[in-house]
């Protein structure tokens, strides 16, 4: 699983540079999140179109999340919060600003906490 929030000023969603707004904490560039969840796809040969859901939540925030399943003991699943930052949404606290929006849906541990449960049941 990945969750990644599409204005992180750290890890862009997109690719490219991993930095603090360009200036700060230079670590190398990375992979799209896109990209990264399709190479856990591929590498567990996971074929075909993944499912798409995507959700509209509080405070103008969407939630897309892609997954990967077909008739595969193995599920690979990319959730992108649109308008989300570095942190991982939830309720309880908010991340600081230089982070990028913190918003409070969803609660990102519950979505992770379900999805290694689906993992569990099989």
């Amino acid at each position: 699983m990945i969750m990644n929030g599409t204005d992180d000023p750290l890890v862009p969603f997109d690719g490219g540079s991993v930095s603090l707004f360009g200036l700060f904490y230079r670590m190398g560039k990375v992979r799209s999140s896109r990209e990264s969840s399709q190479y856990f796809a591929d590498l567990n040969h996971i074929t075909g179109t993944p499912e798409r859901n995507v959700t509209q939540v509080a405070d103008g925030v969407r939630v897309e999340q892609v997954l990967w399943r077909n008739n595969s003991n193995v599920e690979v699943e990319l959730v992108a919060i649109h308008g989300g930052g570095h942190g991982i949404p939830q309720p309880y606290r908010r991340h600081p600003r230089g982070l990028g929006p913190s918003p409070k849906e969803p609660n990102g541990p519950g979505v992770i906490w379900a999805f290694f449960d689906r993992q569990r049941a099989k």
